[in-house]
């Protein structure tokens, strides 16, 4: 580094004279001038020497690893306030992806399926199927929101599907170990058989709200009797072996059986109107399209898992839905 001394006395001597001093470079002001040079010169160089050093130290930092602090990935991430911390994509939890209802001829998806724990449910908030555990005897109703359950002891409980909710019981109601609910086309209420006498049921039907409505008399049932909705959800139709009776949900009356066909599917099994030519029946090994007399002309069979879910139980467990 060089230094203009000449040009530093040449500042000296102007400030000399601008405090009014007089300015001799041949006498004492010129010792002053020396000494404010020196002076000067002394506090650039120290000005210079600091300056390099600070260059130095930081190249060693960047060069090497500075451990006065812990690494970085060690130190929390600061954040500012009134602001939330940005979870790291580990912490976020990951839902499995959606998947599409499973599709059956006639435009009928599946709604739930059978499994030893509960029931494969398709959730259309969620798009996809999830697991609903329950351990008991569970039927889904077709718009997927409640969950209708037959305990050990013969106990209905209606519970809502997403949050378990219970919005009606009713104690000691199905009592055949076998025998599942049977829920209405719009979900709207369940109904089931409950035996009043040697060889004689009574229909009952359960609103969401736990209000009953009993058949007016009771039909004779020698043997297993089933009862199945008719599609207006108005009326239900009671197999008793070799007779038939319907009932009138909203006053109980029981009757003989309207004009309404039976569906071709059997008293036993649940029938899905595909069109005027054909229905979907649930058989005991998968999804039977039927024509009215009877005659199958397709055959699906029940999958083995649903979403990676394993599908296992009882042919009551299945439930499928059409969009309108």
């Amino acid at each position: 580094m060089t230094i203009d001394l000449d040009r530093l006395l040449r500042e000296t001597v102007h400030e000399l004279a601008a405090e009014g001093r007089p300015v001799d470079l041949t006498g004492p002001a010129l010792r002053t001038a020396r000494r404010i040079r020196t002076r000067r010169l002394v506090s650039a160089v120290a000005s210079v020497l600091v300056l390099v050093a600070g260059l130095g130290f930081a190249a060693v930092r960047l060069g090497g690893t500075d451990r006065s602090y812990p690494p970085a990935h060690l130190n929390p991430t600061p954040v500012t306030s009134g602001a939330a911390p940005t979870p790291s994509p580990a912490s976020t939890e990951s839902l499995p992806p959606g998947s599409a209802p499973v599709a059956l001829p006639g435009g009928w998806l599946i709604r739930a399926a059978p499994t030893p724990l509960g029931a494969i449910m398709y959730d259309n908030q969620q798009g996809r199927y999830r697991l609903v555990t329950t351990g008991e005897r569970t039927a889904p109703s077709p718009n997927g929101q409640f969950l209708a359950l037959v305990s050990d002891n013969g106990d209905l409980v209606i519970r809502r599907a997403d949050d378990d909710t219970v919005t009606a019981r009713t104690a000691n109601a199905i009592r055949d170990p076998a025998a599942y609910p049977v829920w209405a086309p719009d979900s709207s209420r369940v109904a089931y058989l409950i035996a009043t006498a040697t060889d004689a049921v009574r229909v009952v039907a359960m609103n969401l709200d736990g209000t009953q409505q009993m058949s007016e008399s009771t039909m004779a049932c020698p043997a297993t009797c089933t009862i199945k909705w008719l599609e207006n959800g108005q009326r239900l139709r009671v197999y008793t072996g070799s007779n038939r009776f319907e009932v009138t949900v909203a006053t109980g009356a029981v009757g003989a059986v309207s004009a309404t066909a039976d569906d071709p599917c059997g008293y036993k099994v649940a029938g899905y109107h595909i069109d005027s030519r054909s229905w979907l029946c649930v058989t005991s090994s998968g999804f039977a399209v039927t024509a009215p007399g009877g005659a199958v002309s397709q055959r699906v069979p029940f999958p083995d898992s649903i979403d990676g879910i394993g599908v296992e139980g009882n042919i009551n467990g299945w439930v499928l839905f059409r969009p309108k």
